[in-house]
């Protein structure tokens, strides 16, 4: 059947190039072709000139392509053109839409011509088929009409009638299988497109979409049984990040694969497990007998994912924090519900990760005093150029001394910040939001101008402090921007700083996380003359096998090992072995948190040569810190 001759075909599109290309190609093929720019102007000619195909794009100003299909199969006139949608949208919730309309494919552009006149042929083949399978049976009729008139006369005519109608049947037949079989692939395709729609492509588990309406459901069900209970967990895996990063984004897939399975055998057949993107997975406990099921299930999944996994070569550790909440609540949306499971799971991810929180309505004050704290600290950080406002932020000096003679060697500056209503906030409260908000960016330059001005002021003023040195502590989100070292460079030349009077000072846990761009970072700087020093030392023990290969001045014994230093405790032991293997390495080592005459003199008959802490002085603010170099303060 020759698709081609006679067929008109209506393309619709709002883009001349577009016009021009399908109407060049259609046109070669031996398509008669016409043009409409507007889902009106479209509708127009569709009702005048009655074409066997419609091409129509979706996305048109005014009217869009999924209205003028709409439009065109109300119509008694066009319900039955073909209309094949053309579009850029390639989300299955766009192509589902087309055929609920009436669509009957869709083209994804940009288009391949080949595909396309394929396409065009088969459905202007089925519509002519259609045709054909009508004209067929109306004239079927007519003649078995006239036959049946004409009685006995034509009983001669009866045998070749039957064959006749024999052979039609069959044809017949032999069309309508053709159209069920197309049918039938036509509704599984839709019936795919409808799982795609609600399920998650790399695992396979049901996605949020789906989730929320399951959770619908279960509302709807305990809003007529008041004794109905359901709960939501909300979980979020801990340290999914770092197998991502260094390990790479196919074994992070597989991970979330495994993670998946292990999630479903830990609930029961009526439950539903959901990926809700990343390493966020949320689950609904239907039905719940009583409220301690869902956290003997939240522990049996801890229990689970704590085990390691075994994914190409690699054995893989890591946890989950999970929140959950439950219907006692009396919620109303199922956006409420998910909003406080996770919250919960936040909860635990606060209280050291690896745990499961249960929400209770304290949790949502918590969160909404953070989200002020945020907004307030946002806008301290805006204001930071402005002189009268950025009195909210400050700096303070702590004194780095020696332990021999107890003189200034240096000092730490530590930010401090005055809300304005809420008075001083603890840098534990605010420092993490920034570091979350990547506020800590802006404020981290603001600091490192400050201080940098604040050294050159005091080497001019105290030229007998040649030596000094301050300390910055340097957030790991600061190091991860691109210009972080040339914006260093830059500030310390114009503040005609010598580099060596600036220390940097990391924390343990981010060399452990180093990888090799980062450590050319802290190798760049060190090159610039620029001091780095690794604080809270001690912390993580597998960073003393990486000491060779970082380039450091400095390490921060933490303060934890001094809390309880004497002649009996392990600690002075391990401090021991610190300064030991940091001679060896030609590193300095500052005793961090003195506070006893006890620990000073532990930590001097250990041969340690630096110290801070409040047992010489507290942090004090720039004029304080100024009076003890012009008074030379010996503690």
């Amino acid at each position: 059947m020759n698709s081609t001759k006679q067929s008109l075909i209506l393309v619709v599109d709002d883009n001349p190039n577009n016009i021009q290309i399908l109407f060049q190609c259609l046109k070669t093929a031996g398509y008669k072709v016409l043009i409409a720019q507007t889902g009106e102007s479209a509708i127009n000619q569709a009702q005048k000139t009655l074409p066997d195909l419609i091409l129509l794009d979706v996305m048109m100003p005014i009217m869009d392509g999924f209205e003028t299909c709409r439009a065109l199969k109300s119509s008694a006139e066009t319900v039955n053109i073909p209309i094949i949608f053309m579009t850029v949208l390639n989300e299955t919730f766009n192509k589902v839409k087309g055929f609920s309309l009436g669509a009957v494919d869709y083209i994804t552009k940009p288009f391949v011509q080949e595909e396309l006149l394929a396409r065009v042929k088969l459905h202007l083949d089925l519509r002519n088929l259609t045709k054909t399978l009508e004209q067929q049976n109306e004239s079927l009729k007519e003649e078995i009409s006239a036959r049946i008139e004409m009685g006995k006369q034509l009983q001669k005519f009866n045998q070749n009638l039957e064959q006749l109608v024999e052979k039609r049947t069959e044809e017949l037949t032999q069309t309508l299988l053709e159209l069920q079989t197309t049918q039938i692939q036509l509704l599984d395709r839709e019936a795919q497109l409808k799982h795609d729609a609600f399920h998650d492509k790399l695992t396979g588990l049901i996605n949020r979409d789906l989730f929320v309406n399951l959770l619908k459901q279960e509302m709807k069900t305990a809003s007529v049984n008041s004794q109905y209970l359901y709960g939501v967990l909300f979980i979020d895996l801990d340290g999914f990040k770092i197998v991502n990063d260094s390990l790479g984004h196919l074994v992070g897939d597989d991970l979330l694969k495994v993670v998946s399975q292990r999630l479903k055998t830990c609930v029961r057949s009526s439950d539903a497990v959901a990926r809700f993107g990343g390493d966020e997975f949320a689950i609904l406990l239907r039905n719940l007998k009583e409220l301690s099921l869902a956290e003997v299930i939240a522990q049996r999944i801890l229990n689970t994912l704590n085990q390691p996994f075994y994914l190409n070569n690699y054995e893989v550790s890591v946890g989950a924090s999970i929140g959950m909440t439950f219907n006692v609540f009396k919620y109303n949306q199922p956006s409420e519900i998910l909003r406080d499971a996770d919250i919960a799971m936040y909860q635990a991810k606060r209280q050291g990760k690896g745990c499961y929180k249960c929400f209770n309505p304290d949790m949502q004050a918590l969160v909404f005093a953070r989200i002020q704290l945020e907004r307030d600290l946002n806008k301290a950080v805006e204001n930071l150029e402005n002189d009268e406002l950025s009195q909210q932020f400050s700096l303070y000096y702590q004194p780095i001394v020696h332990l021999e003679n107890q003189k200034i060697n240096g000092f730490e500056a530590l930010l401090r910040w005055q809300h304005p209503t809420e008075g001083w906030i603890s840098p534990e409260k605010f420092i993490p939001i920034a570091e979350e908000t990547k506020l800590i960016n802006p404020l981290g330059w603001w600091i490192l101008k400050q201080v940098c001005q604040q050294i050159s002021y005091w080497l001019k003023q105290f030229p007998d402090h040649n030596t000094l040195t301050v300390n910055i502590n340097v957030s790991a989100v600061q190091f991860q921007q691109e210009n972080f070292i040339e914006q260093i460079g830059l500030i310390v030349q114009e503040s005609r700083l010598p580099p060596g009077s600036l220390k940097l000072e990391i924390t343990e846990s981010y060399t452990l996380d180093t990888e090799n761009y980062s450590l050319e970072r802290l190798q760049k700087l060190k090159d610039m003359g620029i001091h780095l020093c690794i604080d809270d030392f001690g912390v993580g023990y597998s960073c003393l096998n990486r000491l060779q290969e970082l380039p450091v001045d400095t390490l921060k014994i933490d303060r934890s090992f001094l809390k309880k230093l004497d002649h009996s405790n392990p600690n002075l032991q391990f401090i021991k072995s610190i300064l030991m293997l940091a001679s060896s390495l030609e590193i300095d080592v500052v005793a961090e948190g003195i506070e006893t005459e006890n620990q000073l003199q532990n930590l001097q008959k250990l041969g340690c040569l630096l110290g801070q802490g409040y047992l010489f002085s507290k942090p004090v603010n720039c004029d304080q810190a100024t009076q003890f170099l012009e008074e030379k303060i010996v503690f």
